[in-house]
Parts: C-alpha cells; sequence; structure tokens
C-alpha cells in the first residue's frame, strides 16, 4: 500500500523530534565557539561548565557540552566552524542517545540513536543532511528486531520515502508499501533488452511507467529520451523492449498509481504517489552497432 497510513506517520517520525532538538542545541554552542580563536568556556549561572571550546590544531576546535549534574552532554568537533566527523550525545545518566557523522554542518553518512536503557532504537543514512538509503527503527525490547524499514532515495533535493515495511516482534512483515519487482533478458541478435515490471500491491486500476535519461537523483536529463508505458485494465505488470549496446542503469518512475483500500468493505479509499526504481544492465557490447543506450 502507499505510503499514507498514519501508523506510518506517527511511528516513522518518533525520534525525529529528538534529533532536532540535538541539532538545535548543538548549533547554538557551536555559533558560540566559531569566533574563539584558541579556548572558550561557558557557564551556567551557578558557576557550572556548560560547555568548553578547545583549539586541538589549527581550525580544529574540539567542542564539549555538560548538563548542571556535570555530566557530559555532546562531543563534537568542528573545522573551520563547520561540524565534521563523529558527534556523540549521552543523556544525564551518562547512557549515550545518539552517534551522528557530519559534513559541513550536515548530517552524512550512518548516525544511530539509541534508548534511555543504551538499546539501538534507529539507524539512519544521510546524505548532506537528507535521509537516503535505509532507515531502521528497532523495537525496545531486543534492539535487534526491526520495527519499521523504509528506504530513501534523494529526489532532485528532497528526501522521499520510496519503500515501507512494518514487521511485529517476532519479525513477521505485517504492514508495507508496494514494491518494483524488475527483470530483464538480453536479446543478442539485435541487441535490446526484453524488461518486465511488476508492481507488487493487492489492488491497483492501472499504472503507467516513465522511462528516461534520468540521472542517480531521477533528474531527467533529456527530455526526449522519455517514454511512457501504461497499462490499461487489471494489470500489474508491463513488458518493454529497449536498446542497451553498453553496461547500463535503467531509471524509470511509475507515476502517481492509485491504490484501492477495501478492508473487507466496498472500496471507499484511492490513493497515489510515485515509486521509483532502477535496474542495472549488461549490454551486449556489439560492435559498429547504430543503436544507442540509456545511461
Amino acid at each position: 500500500m502507499p505510503i499514507n497510513d498514519s501508523r506510518y506517520c506517527i511511528n516513522a517520525a518518533k525520534g525525529i523530534p529528538a534529533f532536532v532538538v540535538l541539532l538545535i542545541c548543538w548549533f547554538s554552542t557551536l555559533f558560540s565557539c566559531k569566533d574563539s580563536a584558541y579556548s572558550h568556556i561557558d557557564y551556567f549561572k551557578d558557576g557550572s561548565i556548560k560547555t568548553t571550546c578547545k583549539t586541538i590544531e589549527d581550525s580544529i576546535v574540539l567542542i564539549t557540552d555538560y548538563y548542571q549534574n556535570h555530566t557530559i552532554k555532546n562531543v563534537r568537533t568542528a573545522v573551520n566552524g563547520q561540524l565534521k566527523g563523529i558527534s556523540q550525545s549521552f543523556n544525564e545518566q551518562g547512557v549515550m542517545i545518539a552517534k551522528t557523522t557530519w559534513l559541513h554542518d550536515k548530517q552524512h553518512g550512518q548516525s544511530l540513536y539509541y534508548y534511555p536503557n543504551g538499546r539501538l532504537k534507529q539507524r539512519v543514512n544521510f546524505m548532506y543532511g537528507l535521509r537516503c538509503g535505509e532507515y531502521k527503527e528497532y523495537y525496545n525490547s531486543t534492539g535487534n528486531q526491526v520495527r519499521f524499514l523504509v528506504n530513501y532515495l534523494v529526489i532532485g533535493k528532497k528526501e522521499y520515502p520510496n519503500e515501507y515495511f512494518e514487521y511485529d516482534r517476532a519479525g513477521k512483515l505485517i504492514n508495507q508499501s508496494p514494491l518494483v519487482k524488475a527483470a530483464y533478458k538480453t536479446n543478442y541478435s539485435d541487441c535490446t533488452a526484453h524488461l518486465t515490471l511488476q508492481l507488487i500491491t493487492p489492488d491497483f486500476p492501472e499504472m503507467t511507467v516513465l522511462i528516461g535519461n534520468y540521472d542517480a537523483f531521477f533528474n531527467l536529463n533529456d527530455s526526449t529520451s522519455l517514454h511512457t508505458y501504461s497499462t490499461t485494465r487489471l494489470l500489474n505488470n508491463v513488458a518493454i523492449k529497449l536498446p542497451v549496446v553498453n553496461d547500463t542503469i535503467i531509471r524509470g518512475v511509475i507515476v502517481n498509481y492509485k491504490q484501492l483500500k477495501s478492508d473487507r468493505k466496498p472500496l471507499t479509499k484511492m490513493m497515489g504517489k510515485d515509486l521509483y526504481w532502477s535496474l542495472a544492465i549488461k549490454g551486449c557490447q556489439r560492435l559498429n552497432s547504430h543503436l544507442t543506450s540509456i545511461d
């Protein structure tokens, strides 16, 4: 089903306000350290240390925040006034609650968030501040049983939840968004790939597939390369024939497919979203061919 379930909207966002709060706190203290040529200390009103900024090399500053009970709150590194490298955050009991990776003031790479008991809560991959790749949230009871799995893509300059899975405590899949199953066979006689796309979903009336010269962020490089394939009946697959001389990656979009929700009642809802997919294809490498590949 499309990612419009209220449980997804609530649960996939759990913990997000926490790291937003962390960001606000981090940057407020970072700004106070940017103008410090060497070392700098901020204090609470009671005189206890709040933040220390210590220059360890030229342009590299180690920033440490404290709670009023003197335990460490955050440890971060800034290079030329911007967060870089691994940052760690702790609760007042000294238990790590976050381990994040930064580049140029943006989360970049893998970040880990923990429950107050120290068990892993979320594993999130970022690319320059945007979630990209797998987002995993775990049950608190074990710290290793996945509760939610979301596959994020960066489309243009925005993060996009492309696929969603929900599991119970026993690891059984109990809810998911539609998936694209793509396969191909190469016909070496005419240097073409016979591509089959199947949309794995319970019910839907039709699907429209766009295939073109998309880059890794699904920006269309050449509008003349765009091809449209549609089904007009209750079909969940489409067969496409494409020229492929060289090894290539075919990218496409299933556009605003519509999902019918019944829940054992007459169909009452019809929802839609785009679904992005890509498939690596080996070309036939035929010489002196007049055919061109889709990059």
